[in-house]
Parts: structure tokens; C-alpha cells; sequence
């Protein structure tokens, strides 16, 4: 299977590492090729910082960003950047275990 996992994210910081970090050990698990999409929705903290050295560091993490357009907004950037059939998204504040 083939699955692409997005996080829409404002001003996310101190959980956008986390997130990404807990999506790289699960998702190996459920499936053959994986893309972690961050949707950066205007951030105004260091989620754009830290999210571009998640993505330098990791070949499967793919940073997009915009100027905020709220959550419906981040979501549709988000199922138009997925490459992958299956595609799947949940906040970036960590309100649930991907487990």
C-alpha cells in the first residue's frame, strides 16, 4: 500500500517534530510507500523552521506552505500536494496517537 499522511499546522512548534517523529515509526509498519506532508498554514512561530529541517533530514517529509487560509485551506493543500491513492491527515498537535 501506497499512503500519503498530512499534518495541517499553525503555529505548531512544539509538537510538529513530534508528530513527524511518531508518523516515521508507524507508518513503515502499515505501508510499502509513505509521504509526510506538512501543511504550514501561515505560521508565525518556528513550525516553517523546524518542519524544513524535518524535511532536509528525512526523504519521506515534504514541507508545503501558505499564507493562513484556516483549516479548510490547509486541508485542501494538503489532499492536492498527496501523491499517494490513499491519503490520510491529522492534526499536528498531537490530540492523537497515530498507533
Amino acid at each position: 500500500m501506497e499512503l500519503s499522511l498530512f499534518f495541517p499546522a499553525f503555529n505548531e512548534e512544539k509538537n510538529i517534530k513530534k508528530s513527524v517523529k511518531q508518523a516515521l515509526s508507524i507508518l513503515p509498519k502499515i505501508a510499502d510507500k509513505f509521504e509526510i506532508i506538512i501543511v504550514n498554514d501561515g505560521s508565525t512561530d518556528k513550525t516553517l523552521k523546524i518542519a524544513e529541517q524535518l524535511e532536509r533530514q528525512h526523504e519521506q517529509v515534504k514541507v508545503v506552505s501558505q499564507p493562513n487560509k484556516g483549516y479548510g485551506g490547509a486541508l485542501k493543500l494538503g489532499f492536492e500536494t498527496a501523491k499517494y491513492e490513499w491519503v490520510f491527515f491529522t492534526d499536528a498537535d498531537l490530540q492523537f496517537n497515530l498507533a
